[in-house]
């Protein structure tokens, strides 16, 4: 692994910044997550939209420009050296004093994180994955990227023990939302589905592209407040986010699913995408 903050190399194991950092005392910061293959980045532009969108949520202006962003994370893959990369970019609100009233912290730390992109295991995309129905849930980190996971991570501890892979979340009423680190699609019939965002999930760009490359194939699409009996009752399932791109869904729970060719033609398809820099915003 390979770290820089604000730009400087840091060994990992010297890599510090202060305990009174916003985004370590209240998980005050953004990130995203990007991964590139022989220097070549997957939708890059589009996670750096959600960045801006993310801070701009919170009122944390990102002061540094696509291209600057850009060019740090080129000279982050040459110091990795390898084919396939995962980097994460940081970004907090910085050192402040011991009070939520974030006006007097100095300046915003940028920190990157590199490592070798290792691929998932080919029966993942062949089989497909077990979820788990992840009960009682409180759904509650909504459309940010920051740190707040404190639910996803007790989900998918439970998920892990009980031998699945990932773990699906509701609402507080009970509607389908999304997985701890994924967005969730499932077919009936000739109609793909996945939870609106105002459910509270987050705008995903795997997401996004997905629904991108329904379009382009005709294949009816419906966002919305979905019950969890829907997702049972489908003929196929998949998730999708940027470490996974799209992947098949063969449990949930007890219920088995094959994995079916809708799920087959858009893994196909998006496997043709290029660098897929769509408008995240309008996608």
């Amino acid at each position: 692994m390979e770290i820089m903050i604000n730009g400087t190399r840091v060994a990992p194991d010297q890599a510090m910044i202060s305990v009174l950092d916003h985004g370590f005392l209240y998980g005050d910061m953004v990130y995203e997550v990007v991964k590139a293959a022989d220097g070549v980045f997957f939708a890059l532009a589009p996670h750096l939209q959600r960045l801006r969108y993310s801070a701009g949520m919170i009122d944390l202006p990102i002061p540094w420009s696509d291209t600057f962003l850009r060019e740090e994370m080129e000279a982050m893959n040459a110091l990795l050296g390898v084919r396939h990369t995962y980097l994460r970019l940081v970004v907090t609100r910085g050192q402040g004093p011991l009070s939520l009233e974030p006006g007097a912290c100095g300046e915003m730390n940028r920190i990157l994180y590199g490592k070798e992109h290792v691929p998932l295991k080919a029966a993942y995309y062949t089989e497909g994955v077990g979820v788990w129905i992840s009960r009682p849930i409180t759904k509650d980190k909504g459309n940010i990227k920051s740190s707040v996971y404190r639910n996803n991570v007790q989900a998918i501890k439970q998920a892990r023990s009980e031998g699945f892979h990932e773990a699906v979340l509701l609402d507080r009423m009970d509607m389908i939302a999304e997985c701890t680190t994924s967005n969730i699609f499932w077919v009936k019939g000739d109609v793909l589905y996945t939870p609106a965002l105002n459910v509270g999930i987050l705008k995903g760009v795997t997401r996004q592209l997905v629904i991108h490359l329904a379009a382009g194939m005709q294949l009816a699409l419906r966002e919305g407040f979905f019950p969890l009996e829907a997702l049972l009752g489908a003929d196929e399932v998949f998730l999708t986010s940027t470490t996974r791109d799209i992947m098949p869904v063969s449990r949930l729970g007890e219920q088995i699913y094959p994995v079916g060719p809708v799920t087959r033609d858009l893994m196909a398809r998006f496997g043709e995408l290029g660098e897929a820099d769509i408008d995240w915003e309008d996608a």
